[in-house]
C-alpha cells in the first residue's frame, strides 16, 4: 500500500517554511545584534532537536495491527511530532541568523533542513520494518 499524498504535501510544506524564511533573512533583516547568546542557544537547541528526531519515531509510534491502513493515522501523528521538532529548531536558527547575521545560525538552519528532508514519510516505517 502507499501513503496518502497528503503526508508528502505536509512534509514538503514543513520543509518549505524555514527554507523560505532563511532565504528572506539572508537578504533582509537587521543583523545588528552583537550578543552571541541567541545563536549559541539556537545551535544547542538544533543539536537536541536533531538528536530527538532520530529517536522520536521509536518513542511515539508502534504499529497497532498488521493492516497497513490501520497503522497510518498513528504513524502520521508520530511523524508530525518528529517533523515539528526539527522544523521549530530550523526556524529558530533562521531567526537567530536574521537577528545577528552569524553564519553559525544559518549553517545550523540548513543542516536541520537537510535532516528534515531526510525524515520524509516512508511506507516501510508504517509496517515497522525500519
Amino acid at each position: 500500500m502507499n501513503l496518502p499524498p497528503v503526508h508528502r504535501i505536509i512534509h514538503l510544506a514543513l520543509c518549505t517554511g524555514p527554507l523560505a524564511f532563511l532565504v528572506v533573512a539572508h537578504f533582509t533583516g537587521p543583523k545588528n545584534q552583537t550578543d552571541p547568546t541567541i545563536p549559541y542557544a539556537a545551535a544547542a537547541l538544533g543539536c537536541m532537536a536533531a538528536g530527538f528526531a532520530f529517536f522520536a519515531l521509536r518513542l511515539f509510534y508502534k504499529p497497532v495491527s498488521r493492516e497497513f491502513a490501520d497503522n497510518v493515522p498513528a504513524y502520521f501523528t508520530a511523524k508530525v511530532i518528529q517533523w515539528s521538532m526539527v522544523e521549530g529548531a530550523a526556524l529558530f536558527n533562521g531567526v537567530a541568523y536574521f537577528l545577528t547575521g552569524m553564519e553559525l545560525s544559518a549553517g545550523f538552519s540548513v543542516a536541520l533542513l537537510l535532516v528534515l528532508f531526510y525524515l520524509r514519510p516512508l511506507e516501510s516505517e508504517v509496517s515497522g520494518e525500519k
